[in-house]
């Protein structure tokens, strides 16, 4: 059998090894600790004092104190409140009477087509619109500047209306004045010429004498179909 070990050394040496072991292990422990406590202050954020960082709010996002006005900017202040208040009904007084004035317009517009539409016939409608001629007055001028030519046709040449003329006669005066300076041209009289023969006023042909006048061309004129 083998000798036991000596372990009489441990007696003399234990005591000094466990020592130095449990230093070792409480400054390497210490190390630690202080390693880990150092990250953590450095990732871990500082905050301010509470009420130190709500009066630096105050001081900069809130306005500062208004001293209470005197008794004279209060009413300095009421009197360019009544005066813009006063502006403010002016301007919408405009807006209603602009309004009102708009709709007046409209509504007399409208009854003064239906008088048109109820008194001309809508031939002579569509033709005065192409010299731009709308009015109820526009309307009536036209078809006394129209009468005026047929009755001076009738009666210088020979119940027929030569466009040539026609329009000299126009430029020389003979027909008076004219709803609108268009009516005075060539281009006029034979505009009228075709639409007067288009709606059985004058008959038979154009040539240089023109086209012959019927005999209910006025009555026509006058009327709707």
């Amino acid at each position: 059998m083998p000798p036991s070990p000596d372990l009489t050394f441990l007696q003399t040496y234990g005591p000094p090894i466990i020592i130095a072991f449990v230093m070792i292990f409480l400054f390497v422990l210490g190390v630690v600790w202080i390693y880990f406590e150092s990250n953590q202050n450095k990732q871990t954020p500082h905050y301010a004092d509470p009420d130190a960082t709500w009066r630096l709010y105050q001081m900069h996002a809130l306005p500062p104190h208004e001293e209470e006005l005197s008794e004279d900017e209060w009413q300095r202040w009421e009197e360019e409140n009544a005066e813009f208040d006063r502006r403010e009904q002016a301007r919408l007084a405009e807006v209603n009477a602009e309004i009102a004035r708009r709709r007046e317009m409209a509504a007399r517009l409208a009854q003064e087509q239906a008088q048109i539409a109820q008194d001309f016939p809508k031939w002579l409608v569509d033709f005065a619109e192409s010299y731009g001629i709308q009015s109820y007055a526009g309307l009536v001028k036209l078809s006394q500047w129209i009468t005026t030519i047929l009755t001076y046709c009738e009666n210088n040449f020979a119940g027929r209306m030569p466009i040539k003329r026609c329009y000299q006669a126009a430029s020389e005066g003979y027909f008076g004045q004219a709803p609108n300076h268009q009516c005075y041209g060539r281009l006029f009289f034979e505009h009228l010429s075709k639409t007067l023969a288009r709606n059985g006023l004058l008959i038979d042909g154009a040539g240089p004498q023109g086209r012959k006048i019927t005999d209910d061309a006025l009555i026509k004129l006058r009327s709707k179909p």
